[in-house]
């Protein structure tokens, strides 16, 4: 049976899960789904056209569905999808989205800490770190495994690809590759997230063509089309398609080739 605080606010028509928990004066909204194994503390608020998965944990004053900041939001059937596994600390926020056709989403067994923002339309995957205070703007993509640090700001519209890392204080107004640390304002590629890497399971044979990617895009002056040619050419040509040394070298390529925004310059040593 769910356990529900008598000072809560909960609207019949929500459809929760008969497990989950609601604390003292958190508010869930008419159109709310909430799955099992879901805990929700003390001043949450989630609204809107929200739909939770199972076992996410929501602190202390998380908002969730909440409208976006953008002044042309006009979206009824605007929609937040959030997958299984996360947690949302302290004063996070999430919003709905601006267009109708795709909802804000959020993946799978991701950490969002306190005060950082996931902004209207955005889009985030799977095991995912969002430091204190980090902040994505509008349509913003991060990939999986990827690791926004404190104060870090994502510009509306940019990517952030799988491994990817920004330090603290770093604003992102390009695209951030697969498996590159960048920092600074703004954002410049400083090297590989070689730490990162391992720990998602990036083989050492991978790792090394991606080092060797990444040289040909940031260290031998050339064009980025020229470089992604050079590295089809001389790195992914000769790999069986099959093997996760394709599939992580490729993931670096097709996101470069794929990118509209650009991709972020290399850092430059003084």
């Amino acid at each position: 049976m769910a356990k529900i605080h008598s000072t809560a606010i909960v609207a019949p028509e929500a459809q929760l899960a008969d497990d989950i928990e609601i604390g003292p004066y958190s508010i869930i909204g008419p159109e709310v789904k909430i799955g099992k194994g879901c805990t929700i503390d003390a001043y949450v608020q989630i609204k809107g056209k929200t739909s939770i998965g199972e076992n996410n944990k929501f602190f202390h004053a998380a908002r969730v569905g909440e409208i976006p900041q953008d002044f042309t939001f006009n979206n009824p059937s605007a929609h937040v999808v959030i997958g299984n596994g996360n947690t949302f600390r302290e004063f996070s926020t999430v919003h709905l989205p601006v267009k109708a056709e795709q909802p804000t989403t959020i993946g799978d067994n991701n950490y969002f800490m306190n005060n950082s923002h996931i902004a209207h339309d955005c889009q985030v995957g799977n095991d995912c770190v969002t430091v204190s205070n980090a902040a994505l703007g509008g349509y913003a993509i991060l990939g999986n495994n990827s690791y926004i640090s404190a104060y870090a700001a994502v510009h509306q519209f940019c990517r952030v690809g799988s491994f990817a890392m920004l330090t603290p204080h770093t604003k992102c107004s390009q695209d951030v590759p697969p498996f590159v640390l960048s920092e600074g304002s703004p954002a410049v590629a400083h090297s590989l997230n070689t730490v990162g890497m391992k720990r998602g399971g990036v083989g050492p044979q991978a790792r090394s063509l991606i080092k060797q990617a990444f040289k040909l895009v940031y260290m031998r002056n050339l064009p980025v089309s020229r470089a992604v040619q050079e590295i089809e050419k001389e790195l992914l040509a000769g790999l069986d398609k099959t093997s996760d040394e394709f599939k992580w070298l490729n993931l670096f390529t097709s996101f470069i080739k794929e990118s509209k925004r650009g991709v972020i310059a290399f850092h430059k040593r003084h």
